[in-house]
């Protein structure tokens, strides 16, 4: 709804406007950086994000949160290869986020069209998360890029038969790609197994 919009615009701009205010009362505070770059990515600032979450990792190099962060702004400013390390850097650093890691890795190693290890990545989250209607979703889409027709449409009722209220174009309209059309192609998948989204 409008009211719905209105307050999410609210607390996004307040939560900006916090981690503006904590970068400048310690710039030497990785945690600032790094929560400042999420809302920047938010935003759809992807330069600066990437700026802030180079700055939280120049101040800590173990700050797993903030390489998970980096890789997920070069997933979506286009760059997933350059995700990637981020990420692994992440999982050593971390391992038992391992949840949270596989819902950002695997789009990335999806939209390069690494559709098989999109694919054990979703399938591991999923295990791990059992209520994901996300992750059930995009591994509907990459069965769909596979040619596994049968395997995306058990996937794509299983994600509604976690989220009846499931919609592919509020997730499109909410993930802040620099380009749309790598959205688009990637969740092609899912007419690719006859499923209208």
């Amino acid at each position: 709804s409008d009211d719905s919009t209105a307050d999410a615009r609210a607390w996004f701009a307040r939560a900006t406007a916090l981690a503006v205010r904590a970068v400048e009362a310690d710039p030497l505070e990785p945690e600032a950086h790094f929560v400042h770059g999420v809302t920047l990515l938010w935003g759809r600032k992807h330069e600066d994000a990437i700026k802030a979450q180079q700055r939280a990792l120049a101040l800590d190099p173990n700050f797993a949160r903030a390489h998970v962060a980096l890789g997920l702004v070069m997933h979506y400013v286009g760059r997933s290869a350059e995700s990637f390390p981020h990420f692994d850097q992440a999982t050593r650093l971390d391992p038992l986020s391992e949840d949270s890691q596989l819902h950002f890795k695997a789009p990335a190693y999806a939209s390069p069209g690494r559709w098989n290890d999109a694919v054990a990545m979703l399938k591991r989250r999923i295990e791990l998360n059992p209520e994901t209607d996300m992750s059930r979703v995009l591994l509907a889409a990459c069965y769909g890029h596979l040619g596994m027709k049968e395997e995306a449409r058990a996937a794509w009722a299983d994600a509604l038969r976690v989220n009846p209220d499931y919609s592919i174009e509020h997730r499109r309209r909410s993930l802040p790609y620099k380009d749309p059309a790598e959205f688009d192609r990637v969740y092609g998948g899912l007419a690719m197994a006859g499923i209208s989204a």
